[in-house]
């Protein structure tokens, strides 16, 4: 049984579940030898004593919100790590300095300028170079929608043909 898996990049995921309500017994192998049986039920603290045999009543949840540990599917961790890595600017994460793109750097630019857009293609294919095999980048000038005239470029991200990932900038 697999408890939890750790990512390529080193994450973990968690998913919340509601807890059940009613009565929990659990059992646990502690530092002292003896008995430690706990009862969580109230929402007040009880002092932890060093004790040969230890009983806990409680009558009151903190929370009925838990967390369990789960296997992500291969193309959502894809998807998510593409995401993370347009989204954050190249250099933002301290111990990943390689995570992130620069994208920033066409932030004042005329983003439909076909020099710009082939930098945008470029700034988001280094991104994601590690994370797909074969990447397809296409960034699409889109003129923005409503009252105000803006400049939306649409990346689109294919992987073997297939549309997988579409951004906007």
């Amino acid at each position: 049984m697999i408890d939890f898996a750790i990512t390529p990049s080193g994450d973990l995921i968690f998913d919340e579940f509601d807890e059940p309500k009613g009565f929990k017994l659990g059992f646990r192998i502690a530092d002292n030898k003896g008995l430690n049986i706990k009862f969580h039920v109230l929402d007040h603290k009880v002092s932890v004593e060093k004790a040969p045999l230890k009983i806990d009543f409680s009558t009151k949840q903190k929370t009925g919100v838990s967390h369990k540990a789960a296997l992500v599917n291969d193309n959502d961790q894809k998807l998510q790590r593409i995401r993370i890595a347009l989204m954050t600017e190249r250099g933002e994460l301290p111990s990943r300095e390689t995570v992130g793109s620069r994208l920033s750097l066409t932030r004042h630019d005329n983003l439909f300028d076909p020099a710009n857009l082939s930098r945008i293609q470029q700034f988001v294919m280094e991104s994601i170079s590690g994370i797909l095999s074969s990447p397809e980048v296409i960034a699409k000038p889109e003129l923005g929608v409503g009252n105000f005239y803006s400049q939306t470029v649409g990346v689109y991200i294919y992987e073997e043909g297939l549309l997988i990932f579409k951004f906007h900038v």
